[in-house]
């Protein structure tokens, strides 16, 4: 309920500013594509100084990215996949923000009989904000895949890109309900160095995101305690930030794996 009254406030405030455009972007395809391939799609977002975007649970306040493809039969896009967000408090509220260039992948598969040149659409909306006004903003985007063999025409852009992603726990993260607090047990190895950790949770509920989190180490598990806000959680998943840019991605665990972190 709080955060749709905030929204609702920044809405009322953005015809004031309709002429701004606090973010462009900009749909980039990595290269050609071979028939029944697979080839990465880049949703690059340009910020302009002072504004910032919204991760896939914005936190406190704030609106994720929609995005509706417009695709040819046969053609089809995996899910987004987001860097690892940065924090941004204001007022005692916590969002989950970009406040600088990023890109958004997807993978875009093609079908075995695909051949020439392939037109890509995509319409998006997305909330750009300062620290005192947010705009809704919306635009279409448009690329063309070469349907072909050759090396990707941005390469080095792309795995610049991809380096901004979570990385991928191969076990997932176990948790419990303890108290007040979400215990999640994240696998990691000891010799993985964390300066300041945050864990990102990737589903509105039941985090307050405001409070503080408290971590420590049990042999090659990281222990996250996170105030609770509301509600039982039927499963888990997130981003472990671990202080330096860099981040992990903790897979969902359901019910089946809710079986105690195995810390106390």
């Amino acid at each position: 309920m709080v955060r749709r009254l905030l929204i609702l406030l920044m809405l009322l405030f953005a015809p004031a500013i309709a002429q701004a455009r606090g973010i462009e972007p900009q749909l980039v395809a990595e290269g050609p594509v071979q028939p029944g391939g697979e080839v990465e799609l880049a949703i690059e977002m340009r910020t302009q100084p002072g504004w910032h975007g919204y991760w896939l649970n914005p936190g406190d306040a704030g609106l994720p990215m929609s995005v509706k493809w417009e695709l040819p039969p046969g053609y089809s896009v995996g899910p987004l996949r987001y860097p690892v967000p940065g924090r941004l408090s204001i007022a005692g509220i916590m969002n989950y923000v970009y406040e600088h260039d990023y890109a958004v992948l997807v993978r875009l598969k093609v079908p075995k009989d695909a051949k020439g040149v392939i037109p890509v659409r995509a319409s998006a909306l997305w909330l750009a904000c300062t620290d005192k006004i947010c705009v809704p903003e919306n635009g279409t985007m448009a690329t063309e895949v070469v349907v072909g063999t050759g090396p990707p025409d941005y390469r080095a852009q792309f795995d610049e890109w991809r380096r901004a992603l979570p990385r991928a726990l191969v076990t997932p993260a176990k948790f419990e309900i303890a108290g007040d607090k979400l215990r999640v047990a994240v696998p990691l190895p000891r010799d993985v160095a964390v300066e300041e950790p945050y864990l990102f949770p990737a589903a509105d509920g039941p985090v307050d995101y405001a409070a503080r989190q408290h971590f420590r180490r049990l042999d090659d598990l990281l222990i996250a305690e996170l105030p609770r806000r509301s509600g039982e959680p039927k499963d888990f998943a997130g981003v472990l930030a671990l202080g330096d840019g860099k981040g992990w991605s903790c897979t969902p665990c359901p019910a089946t794996c809710r079986r105690g972190t195995g810390a106390r």
